[in-house]
């Protein structure tokens, strides 16, 4: 047998030994490993495009004698494809959105592994964003903004990819533990997310909800999660109570009454026919916990998915409301980053509304909120339907029209 043939034998162990330890330690992300067909390619280290993980031979023998270091990079692997990051990249900066996703892996696995520094071949891998925390706090979304924000300048400036590369190896406090170019040259989509979804699922049966790391039952409980509320009847009641206020601009007429002298609203009779402009204004105030926020953006995303043609705007707010984020289709969510964790007034909403959106104000405002604020008069909806979702709240809102949204635990069969 020839060298290279024993030594492609070696490698190949190596990564098979590696894998089945995980299996063994960490049940949910050795599970969603035996996804991925094992390779080699020269990458220089190692690399993933959600059906292969890809190793450099070269790299995988440096590692032979510390197993637990090659044991960290395919934990890191796994991570990317549990969390979608070489699809919720597209559109972005490569180089900053690469460097955003190594920094919430790398601190995940830290943070499960109770580790405040490590090393991989010899190089500190980067963990900390750029605002101090640990990445495991934050999503790739959010330490992308960071990073857009901290070298937006210089790039304005003039600065190419290789001199804003130099500039983030020698400005992060950890070097890139893999590559990511092969997720520049995946089709789109390369795997749905419900395969994806599937996975998840199989991988926690296999390990066991009580086995799960914080984040797996995080994902979990997002990918089995069912809307609380029917979205489409919901707004379907809302519009038509609203009629007066409303001035039928929700729906193009139907034309069943073309011949007649009136016109009345269709009601989304045909899935091209459109709702109108929604304004989700979501509560993101200090008394809303992280476990009710996600299941906040999680409604919103079943309303985008069970509404055709919706056209729709997304704000958090405490005692500010940020700047809104314009949803098309549930995809969109994806670059929602929630903002707050101070106070909370509704009164700030409609303020909004006024000095920064009276060119182009909604059809009607969706406000999901805990309703722990001081209540303001109607008029200062200014005639806009005004729909309040409320969490874990039966109390109805003084005005406008009151959903109630009740967030329990979900419980799941492992």
């Amino acid at each position: 047998m020839d060298e290279t043939t024993l030594k492609k034998r070696r490698v190949q162990q190596i990564l098979t030994k590696a894998r089945a330890s995980l299996l063994l330690q960490a049940p949910f992300y050795g599970s969603i490993l035996l996804r991925l067909k094992l390779g080699t390619a020269p990458c220089g280290t190692a690399c993933t495009d959600m059906k292969r993980l890809l190793f450099d031979p070269e790299f995988v023998l440096r590692l032979e004698e510390r197993p637990e270091e090659l044991e960290f990079v395919m934990l890191h692997e796994a991570l990317h494809c549990v969390l979608l990051h070489p699809v919720r990249g597209r559109g972005k900066i490569p180089l900053l959105y690469n460097l955003a996703a190594d920094i919430v892996v790398n601190a995940e696995i830290m943070n499960m592994r109770w580790l405040e520094e490590y090393e991989v071949d010899g190089q500190q891998v980067a963990w900390r964003a750029p605002d101090g925390r640990s990445g495991h706090l934050c999503t790739a979304e959010e330490i992308y903004e960071m990073l857009l924000d901290k070298y937006r300048d210089r790039m304005e400036g003039g600065m190419n990819a290789a001199e804003l590369s130099a500039a983030l190896r020698s400005e992060t406090d950890g070097a890139a533990l893999d590559v990511h170019d092969i997720w520049q040259e995946m089709p789109a989509p390369f795997l749905s997310e419900q395969e994806w979804k599937r996975y998840i699922r199989e991988a926690a049966r296999i390990a066991g909800r009580d086995q799960l790391p914080p984040l797996a039952r995080r994902i979990l409980d997002e990918v089995d999660y069912e809307a609380s509320i029917n979205w489409r009847e919901a707004l379907q009641d809302f519009l038509r109570r609203s009629f007066e206020r409303f001035d039928y601009t929700f729906s193009p007429a139907d034309r069943r009454f073309a011949e007649t002298d009136f016109l009345l609203p269709a009601f989304w009779e045909t899935a091209s026919e459109e709702t109108g402009k929604l304004w989700f204004m979501a509560d993101a105030s200090g008394s809303v916990d992280d476990r009710t926020l996600t299941a906040v953006v999680l409604e919103i995303r079943a309303c985008l998915e069970q509404l055709a043609g919706v056209e729709g705007r997304l704000s958090f707010f405490d005692t500010e409301v940020t700047e809104p984020l314009e949803l098309r289709t549930a995809d969109d969510l994806k670059d929602a980053v929630p903002e707050g964790g101070g106070g909370t007034s509704f009164y700030c909403i409609f303020e909004y509304l006024k000095e920064c959106a009276a060119a182009d104000l909604p059809d009607a405002v969706i406000i999901l909120t805990d309703g722990y604020a001081q209540w303001p008069p109607e008029e200062e909806a200014m005639g806009i339907p005004v729909l309040w979702v409320l969490v874990d709240s039966q109390e109805d809102a003084p005005w406008g029209r009151s959903l109630h949204m009740d967030f329990l635990e979900v419980e799941n069969e492992c």
